[in-house]
């Protein structure tokens, strides 16, 4: 954002420049807002057929739930056939049977996820991958390579530990 510097106010916020391989707030933010602001111009270039998506999509998801039973189906066996409606309300009864097991499960997620961002740092700061890194912040296709390898080293550590 070279262009801030010039045309800003200099009591105006900075926004930190930090490298990361996965996306951040300020990315999430900004293409959240550009999204929202190309919706917009859609809607002031043809109205009818953007109001027509916006209530194509929350319908369409209706009909989807409709679609499937959502009956009270038995829990046990785990791989019994089930529609999508029953899948989701039966593992609501295992999850709540069951929640001290889940949550322990998913709180040794969290270390896991620290020791595997420390390996990370110490990755990019002192290997060639940094400019992997710097790569990534410019080239989508490649964040996502990144983000998945490093994925694919972690996930086998958290499986094992659980």
């Amino acid at each position: 954002m070279s262009w801030a510097e010039d045309e800003w106010r200099g009591e105006s916020l900075r926004v930190p420049s930090v490298s990361t391989i996965a996306p951040s707030a300020t990315d999430f933010f900004c293409s959240a807002v550009s999204r929202g602001s190309m919706f917009y111009f859609a809607y002031l270039r043809q109205p009818w057929f953007v109001l027509g998506l916006a209530f194509a999509f929350p319908l369409a998801g209706l009909w989807l739930v409709r679609r499937t039973a959502w009956s009270p189906a038995p829990h046990t066996p785990v791989d019994r056939k089930r529609r999508a409606g029953e899948i989701l309300r039966a593992a609501a009864v295992i999850y709540r049977r069951r929640l001290f097991l889940f949550a322990g499960i998913g709180f040794t997620f969290l270390p896991i996820g620290v020791v595997a961002a420390f390996f990370q740092w110490l990755a990019f700061d002192f290997t060639p991958l940094g400019t992997l890194a710097s790569l990534a912040d410019n080239d989508g296709i490649v964040g996502g390579v990144a983000a998945l390898s490093s994925g694919a080293f972690t996930a086998p550590v958290a499986a094992v530990v659980v």
